[in-house]
């Protein structure tokens, strides 16, 4: 096949060599019987017929407008770590992620794809992230999920424009998805369709994403974490540019009359969303979101800059709420996917934690009437929606990018050890505070370190070459930078006798504002080896950082990390006990 039809219409599209010569080869392996392009016009259409194919169930629309409800087979509701994999040749592994060779791993997966879309429409999606030029990352994606293509046209930048900027012979990502062959399971009413087997593969070399399987979020929505951070991570390693998983948020003092532009490092659930949406509470303060996920950073003239590449929200729903995010649940109020939430009785969403009560005759994520005995949103339950509904989205922002000021690690420690809030005394305490990032797994009894996960940079599944060549690179960050940011680490779940010491949400803007005066006020600050503290906080508890310490210690050592960085945990261990004499 060697063209294929303009949406609806009969007009056929004028293909470059290149991308003509793809299409075939796929068309040629998965043998579909139609290929449409993608442009935000099919997606009220495809909507009409999922509906029609009981593959979304419509709320109610009066009590949330142009909204629809999707419930995955239950093999298929989360990020599946274990089947992605980052594919390169024999001489160049990746010791971060799963890793097979680029040649094994295909003489395994692409026999999976023979005609795995015979009798079925497919989907060309060509999208971009970031903007439309030569700072932003292209892909085309064939796919056979009508639902995966209507969620990357959420996510993206799709279209015509895209395409024919492609198509005068921009370089592109080759995206491949199908939902392979194993048939539609039936949610409690609600068909969904995906394979018992899974495979999301990267090869950054070859610049292609394989996903097969799964229907279901980052596994499908292949511009979104497949390739704006695993691909864009080792192209922006390759030239000299970075890809992150980070929130970015502009701070504006209506006092001073001065704003700074901020990007933070969450691991999940540590509050990122939350952080990105951030509702101040404090007049003289205004918060505006510019991107709650990703952020790809850049040196201009010697300053830090950064841009949120994505045009959507792919949001956790448990726990959110008027109380934890209410400008979250404002933008999630209509024109929003819901996947694997509850449903109530007058067709509307619930999860837990979005409201106080539990409403009577939920129908629960799969299908069935709500005994009390398992939740009824799956935990990784989300919702997919457009960025410019955001009541605070920094439209004047929107794929711009902006003067990054301030970076903040934000990671998940209920022990009080860990301080609120601490500043890196150098650039490179700050590439160490991000290197040894980590989270509790389990809880921690008091004054006893809990098992914790680390994630460098919050990054830990999507670096797309060698961690140890990923510290490098961003320690090569200084000598490119005349202007220094600024950077933090946070903790905002620190508890005493269970209890946490932070109230969190809206009073997070104090966390902002001693940050914005640190950098633009330099206002006085506790200097201690661990990182300059607010002039409020208590004693550093020794006990605490001297076992923490060692386990970053060990942790840098296990994973081939830079020299300069262990000897700086060194140099902190020794500073710590001459503070502590």
């Amino acid at each position: 096949m060697n063209n294929c039809n303009k949406g609806s219409e009969d007009v056929i599209y004028p293909f470059n060599k290149g991308i003509k010569s793809w299409i075939d080869e796929i068309q040629d392996t998965c043998q579909y019987q139609e290929l449409i392009i993608y442009d935000s016009k099919l997606e009220e259409k495809l909507i009409v017929e999922m509906v029609e194919e009981k593959i979304l169930l419509p709320l109610n629309d009066k009590l949330r407008p142009n909204s629809y409800l999707a419930r995955s087979s239950t093999d298929d509701v989360a990020r599946l770590e274990s089947r992605t994999f980052i594919c390169t040749s024999e001489d160049n592994p990746n010791k971060a992620n799963n890793w097979r060779s680029t040649a094994s791993m295909k003489s395994e997966l692409m026999p999976l794809y023979q005609g795995c879309m015979k009798e079925k429409t497919a989907y060309l999606v060509p999208f971009v992230m970031g903007a439309l030029d030569d700072t932003g990352v292209c892909g085309l994606m064939i796919t056979d999920s009508s639902y995966v293509a209507i969620s990357t046209g959420v996510m993206a930048r799709t279209g015509y424009e895209v395409l024919d900027y492609i198509n005068t012979g921009k370089n592109f990502i080759k995206c491949l998805h199908s939902v392979g062959t194993d048939g539609v399971s039936d949610i409690g009413g609600l068909k969904w369709k995906s394979s018992t087997t899974k495979w999301i593969c990267h090869f950054p070399e070859e610049e292609t994403i394989y996903s097969y399987g799964s229907g279901y979020g980052g596994n499908a929505i292949l511009s979104k974490k497949c390739l704006a951070l695993r691909i864009a991570s080792y192209k922006g390693y390759q030239e000299g540019w970075y890809a992150e998983h980070m929130m970015l948020i502009s701070l504006t003092n209506k006092t001073e009359g001065k704003t700074i532009y901020i990007a933070g490092a969450f691991p999940s659930a540590c509050g990122k969303t939350n952080m990105a949406m951030l509702k101040s509470k404090l007049p003289e303060w205004e918060v505006k979101t510019i991107g709650d996920d990703i952020t790809w950073l850049r040196i201009f003239d010697g300053q830090l800059y950064g841009m949120n590449p994505e045009t959507g929200f792919f949001g956790v729903a448990p726990n959110t709420s008027p109380k934890t995010n209410p400008v979250c649940m404002e933008t999630i109020s209509k024109n929003t996917i819901f996947t694997n939430v509850g449903l109530t009785p007058d067709g509307d969403v619930w999860w837990e934690g979005c409201s106080t009560d539990k409403i009577k005759g939920l129908i629960n994520w799969k299908g069935l009437e709500d005994n009390g005995t398992e939740p009824v949103a799956h935990p990784n339950s989300r919702f997919t929606v457009r960025a410019n509904q955001c009541p605070q989205w920094s439209f004047e922002d929107d794929k711009k990018w902006v003067p990054i000021s301030a970076i903040i690690f934000g990671g998940k420690r209920e022990n009080n050890g860990m301080p609120l809030i601490r500043e890196a005394i150098s650039f490179e305490q700050g590439v160490l505070m991000g290197g040894t990032l980590s989270s509790e797994m389990t809880a921690a009894s008091d004054g006893v370190i809990g098992t914790i996960r680390y994630d460098p940079f919050a990054m830990l599944p999507f670096i797309g070459y060698d961690i140890g060549a990923y510290f490098d690179h961003w320690l090569a960050m200084k000598d490119k930078l005349s202007i220094i940011p600024h950077m933090y680490y946070i903790n905002l779940f620190g508890k005493e006798n269970g209890k946490f010491v932070w109230p969190g949400f809206s009073e997070n803007i104090h966390i902002l504002a001693w940050i914005y005066n640190r950098v633009v006020n330099n206002t006085d600050c506790i200097i201690t080896p661990i990182g300059n503290l607010p002039l409020n906080h208590k004693e550093l508890n020794y006990t605490f950082w001297k076992q923490q310490l060692q386990l970053d210690y060990k942790y840098l050592v296990d994973n081939n990390s830079p020299v300069s960085l262990i000897e700086l945990i060194n140099t902190t261990r020794q500073k710590l006990d001459e503070s502590h004499q």
